[in-house]
């Protein structure tokens, strides 16, 4: 019965890091230049231009809203961690068309909100209590 129990913890211990890998260990970063494809359920392609976010292994985030650029940080430890936790935003205040300002204020809000990320084969997630908020691509290049 030890044994039995002492490979659960085991097997539980090896399943929790692979879960962790998954998302802010071993090396996993969420760091580089992302095209978003998806938000809140929404397809964004039929946008005039696809909204943009770069993240810098330092946490230092920039990109393009929609209509507007913006600039922030996110804290390193939490992307290390797994998690998307953004401070302030700063951006440019110009005015588009309605469909594109409203996906921009959707976005940013969304930014502003403690998130989970996963990065897998090209591809950025961000999560909300595990539902998906978010999905981008990588840039080319990026």
């Amino acid at each position: 019965m030890r044994v039995l129990l002492v490979l659960f913890v085991l097997g539980a211990g090896l399943a929790a890091g692979a879960c962790r890998a998954a998302a802010g260990g071993s090396g996993v970063s969420p760091a580089g230049t992302w095209m978003l494809v998806e938000l809140e359920g929404i397809d964004v392609g039929a946008l005039g231009r696809a909204p943009e976010l770069t993240i810098s292994a330092d946490g230092a985030l920039n990109g393009f809203a929609g209509v507007n650029r913006f600039s922030g940080r996110a804290e390193p430890e939490a992307l290390r961690a797994g998690e998307f936790l953004a401070g302030p935003m700063a951006a440019t205040r110009m005015a588009g068309e309605p469909r594109a300002m409203d996906a921009e204020s959707r976005f940013l809000a969304l930014l502003a909100t403690r998130l989970e990320w996963r990065r897998s084969a090209g591809e950025l997630t961000l999560l909300q209590r595990g539902a998906i908020q978010a999905r981008f691509r990588a840039a080319a290049g990026g």
